[in-house]
């Protein structure tokens, strides 16, 4: 017994040792930090430092090596496999910005040393330090040769570039978050929304979507009517599958250059599909137990007593198939289209957003 409450001391004082050396050596570098520093803040005597870790240089890497075990274990967690592009570079941005702010420390006491031109921490460094970099850098250089990043990208200049954002604010606490973002908010919801700002940046740069689809060497000719796009998203419609129609979104404007304009009236969009001729047209519907969504109905409604308003046209339907009703649906909408003369891109079944963008594309420039 006496022996187990000893060990268990032992373990506790090492562990105040710790605690207090990655706080010191993450706040003032391991130059600066003194042994008598990180013995009066874990409230030990400094000999007992040195007779647990020996030396500064031990108890440094003693401190590198347990943050990189807690880094490994989230970084294992975070999967980015079988889904588009768009999605895993959202998935990539949350979930490493939230690492970050779990283990600020092992961060802070990288760039620390980077600043300081030291070597201690690249000394003992996880090799899946580096091997993760040399990971996602392959991975951005993939999705580069197959376009779905502009070629002009350089994939470890993106993937520094990714990281700079969230250094700004990764180490922060939550005062300093609302002193500096000037917003009110629990530090969850600041950090959620540090975290869709990164994305938005990342995916589609500062202008408006509107202007980032594309605009680039645009002609206002008739002409260029073909990549015009009339997108019907009603806000009940939103929420539903939301990572799939972002990518539908992203495809059509980013990878195939049309100009997308989003509508979520049917009175907006009937407008526009009498003054603005767009050639496609982009229907969101969502479903949970095969009913058709009002404001869907609403607007067949209104088509059916005008349907030139769609003849001719392509349209391209996308229904959230959260549930097996909305296979049901799609097909449902895309025989309706049909019947009112236009032409329904039909959506093979399983086919992800991106693939469903390039086919929509096909159509439209034929």
């Amino acid at each position: 017994m006496v022996t187990q409450v000893a060990e268990e001391t032992k373990a506790s004082v090492q562990m105040r040792i710790l605690n207090a050396a990655e706080d010191i050596f993450a706040r003032i570098g391991f130059t600066g930090c003194r042994m008598s520093d990180i013995a009066v803040k874990a409230g030990v005597n400094q000999a007992l430092i040195h007779y647990y870790f020996e030396s500064k240089e031990k108890l440094y890497r003693e401190v590198v090596t347990r943050l990189f075990e807690q880094w490994e274990q989230h970084v294992n967690e975070i999967l980015l496999e079988n889904e588009s592009p768009q999605a895993l570079l959202r998935k990539y941005i949350k979930e490493h910005f939230e690492l970050k702010c779990k283990l600020p420390n092992l961060h802070m006491l990288y760039h620390r040393e980077s600043l300081e031109g030291g070597d201690l921490f690249q000394k003992y460094a996880s090799a899946r330090w580096t091997g993760d970099t040399e990971e996602k850098s392959r991975m951005l250089a993939d999705w580069i040769g197959s376009g779905a990043i502009q070629e002009q990208m350089n994939e470890r200049v993106l993937l520094q570039l990714i990281w700079g954002m969230m250094n700004q604010f990764y180490y922060r606490s939550e005062d300093n978050l609302r002193d500096e973002l000037k917003m009110i908010g629990s530090y969850e919801e600041l950090k959620d929304l540090l975290a869709d700002q990164m994305i938005r940046m990342t995916l589609y740069g500062i202008l408006p979507r509107d202007e980032a689809a594309g605009k680039e060497n645009r002609d206002v000719s008739r002409g260029e009517a073909a990549k015009r796009v009339c997108v019907y998203l009603p806000p009940e419609i939103r929420s539903e599958g939301k990572v799939e129609m972002e990518e539908l979104l992203d495809s059509l404007g980013l990878l195939h250059g049309m100009e997308l304009k989003v509508h979520e009236r049917e009175d907006d969009l009937l407008q526009a599909l009498d003054n603005e001729e767009p050639r496609l047209v982009l229907v969101f519907a969502a479903t949970r137990f095969g009913e058709m969504p009002e404001a869907i109905r609403r607007l067949l409604v209104e088509l059916e007593d005008n349907p030139r308003r769609i003849a001719d046209r392509f349209v391209a339907v996308w229904t959230a198939r959260g549930q097996p009703s909305g296979e049901t649906l799609q097909r449902t909408l895309e025989e309706a289209f049909n019947r009112l003369g236009a032409f329904a891109v039909a959506r093979v079944s399983g086919q992800n957003g991106r693939e469903y963008a390039g086919r929509c594309a096909k159509f439209v420039e034929i």
